[in-house]
């Protein structure tokens, strides 16, 4: 035996001072009585009668003493000592996707957190205790050699599933660290995956048997001409045979546009195919009814990329019919027209109803506003009038004597080659431009005589911009082939593309183009979170790993932009049953014990301190020695 705080034995002093007190003390009194036999008498009688208060005094000082023995004895906290008894701990929980499965009112992570605390509880104090959690993102160690068993349990309350699956090299690596550190550390794997190897580890399996459902991989195609949408999407069974039902919604429609009700086979998949007529659409959703043990997997919703991206513009012009054709032509713009002496009186304002600030391309024809805009793209089509922001400077209108070919690029830079592709080269004839003179980095796409009429590049505003040194009014182009596809060209490059996927899977990351001029990218989890990545100026990443319909909010020149993605849960984490690969530790086990405690004597000393002490103050009070 030993003493956790042996400083509470100086409690012992007591000892010896009640005993100095029991002898020094003054034990009888003087009292002025009759001298006459009848006293004498009674008094012989008296003492024949009560001889138990002769002792009296010697009980109350041997209770007094034992009462100070177990006070000390339990300040000084007694343990006793079982050399070897104790073990080292190593508990890996499986915290993938997976252990999500609800079953019996509990999902297989709370069954495997049962276990563990269990095992924890049962243990002899002195023991220690590691605790590794592995889930979709990172191994990590929760405690390590932790003594404590409420501190381990404490961290051990705080573990939840992830969405995907896992992988256990990481955890494996640990384990065996620890135990080549102490063979005789004992190691558990706590999952729900099958491991028919497993050497010096004990394998804790929990869940098994329930029924699930699954939607996975789902696909579309659009028909706009016959305003047709088909999907199929593939439904999985795992367990157990089953019936289901799986729903298609369009959009937010509370109301499926159709149905369908499949029997499946344990283990078995089938494609289920839709086909419904819609002139359009931004989203749609997949939906099993009824319950099964994992809900993660049982929505899909699948957003149109294209209407996810789509884009505003905003031409300001007299004339705008070419230009509104060539963006029609295009797809995925919304365009609004404003006429000039409009834009200049809204003063970055209204236009009547039409709102001048918040697109995401500007377009300025024949027309110089004060400022660039800075919140969206630009361009410029024979501005005659210096922006200090426009990155060239206007040197005069040149008026030529008859129609000239313009030179199309043949720069092999990257830029030059994405903005003519698909182009023929059909002759561009003008009969009068504006010079400017360039200041600032841009890309020429056509030139008459080394004079740049068609340029591409960055503004001072960090926007990009597309300049044309003549009105097309002034020449052929609108007539070419060529026109739509350079069109095309310039709006791609006009409108990066926010985001290249809405449809991912957990465990994979979102990918974000940053815009120029976008000072704020925050999104938005199913669960409510809110994270801002700061990482990367053109690209921006986040790992998603919960499944649901996410919100990308960008702060774009003061302009508030949405997009939403959605991600499912991985496939291989909807089996309700896996095998894993072996899972064992190298070498032979060991003892290696620590030394145990028994430390509960603190509370028997506790007692027999209370019960000493109630017993002393009655048999006192009763002998009227505390009157």
């Amino acid at each position: 035996m030993r003493f956790l705080y042996p400083l509470g034995l100086l409690g012992l002093i007591g000892v010896p001072i009640l005993i100095l007190i029991y002898i020094i003390k003054n034990k009888y009194t003087e009292q002025t009585v009759a001298s006459n036999y009848i006293w004498h008498y009674s008094e012989r009688f008296l003492k024949r009668r009560k001889k138990l208060p002769k002792i009296a005094g010697l009980i109350s000082l041997i209770m007094q003493l034992l009462a100070v023995v177990v006070i000390s004895l339990s300040i000084a906290h007694p343990v006793i000592t079982f050399p070897g008894a104790a073990n080292e701990y190593c508990f890996i929980i499986d915290a993938s996707g997976s252990m999500n499965m609800q079953s019996d009112g509990g999902s297989r992570l709370d069954a495997a957190k049962a276990e563990v605390a269990t095992l924890i509880e049962e243990s002899l104090q002195g023991g220690v205790y590691t605790l590794i959690t592995v889930d979709d993102n990172s191994t990590d160690v929760l405690c390590l050699r932790e003594s404590d068993k409420k501190k381990a349990l404490e961290k051990l309350s705080g573990v939840v599933a992830s969405f995907g699956d896992t992988e256990m090299a990481d955890a494996l690596s640990m384990a065996q660290s620890y135990f080549d550190a102490n063979s005789g550390v004992r190691t558990y794997l706590v999952t729900d995956k099958r491991y028919e190897q497993h050497r010096n580890v004990e394998l804790i399996t929990v869940g098994g048997g329930e029924q699930n459902f699954a939607l996975s991989d789902a696909k579309y195609t659009f028909d706009a001409e016959n305003e047709t949408l088909q999907v199929e999407v593939t439904l999985s069974a795992y367990g157990k045979d089953g019936e289901v039902s799986v729903s298609l919604f369009l959009g937010e429609e509370e109301s499926p546009v159709d149905s369908k009700t499949l029997t499946l086979a344990a283990d078995t998949a089938e494609t289920v195919l839709f086909s419904v007529q819609t002139p359009g659409f931004g989203s749609f959703r997949l939906q099993l009814a009824g319950n099964d043990a994992l809900a993660a997997d049982n929505v899909l919703v699948v957003y149109n990329r294209i209407s996810e991206n789509d884009q505003t513009a905003l031409i300001v012009s007299a004339t705008p019919f070419f230009l509104q054709s060539a963006l029609g032509a295009v797809g995925n713009v919304e365009v609004t027209t404003v006429t000039p002496d409009a834009y200049a009186k809204a003063g970055g304002g209204m236009a009547g109803s039409v709102p001048v600030t918040g697109y995401s391309l500007y377009i300025f024809d024949s027309y110089t506003p004060a400022a660039l805009p800075a919140d969206g793209s630009v361009w410029l089509l024979n501005a005659q009038g210096n922006l200090a922001e426009a990155g060239f400077s206007v040197q005069g209108e040149v008026a030529l004597q008859e129609a000239v070919p313009l030179t199309l690029t043949t720069s092999s830079a990257s830029m030059a080659k994405r903005l003519v592709e698909n182009l023929r080269g059909e002759a561009v004839h003008v009969y009068k431009y504006m010079k400017y003179g360039l200041y600032s980095n841009f890309t020429t796409l056509y030139s008459y005589r080394g004079q740049p009429l068609v340029f591409a590049g960055q503004n001072t505003l960090g926007n990009n911009q597309v300049v044309f040194a003549f009105s097309l009014h002034d020449s052929n182009f609108t007539m070419l082939a060529d026109f739509i596809p350079l069109m095309d060209n310039l709006i791609s490059y006009s409108f990066p593309g926010v985001l290249d996927r809405v449809n991912y899977v957990s465990g994979e990351a979102l990918e974000i183009n940053v815009p120029a001029g976008c000072t704020e990218i925050k999104i938005e989890t199913p669960g409510g979170d809110v994270a801002y990545p700061t990482s990367g100026l053109a690209a921006r990443e986040y790992l998603l790993r919960e499944p649901g319909a996410y919100t990308v909010s960008l702060t774009v020149g003061g302009t508030l932009r949405r997009y939403r993605v959605f991600c499912e849960m991985q496939e291989a984490e909807s089996a309700v049953m896996a095998t894993g690969a072996t899972f064992s530790l190298q070498g032979d086990a060991g003892e290696g014990g620590l030394d145990g405690i028994y430390d509960d004597l603190i509370w028997l000393m506790v007692l027999l301190a209370v019960i000493f002490m109630v017993d002393w103050m009655v048999y006192c009070y009763d002998k009227y020695q505390l009157r």
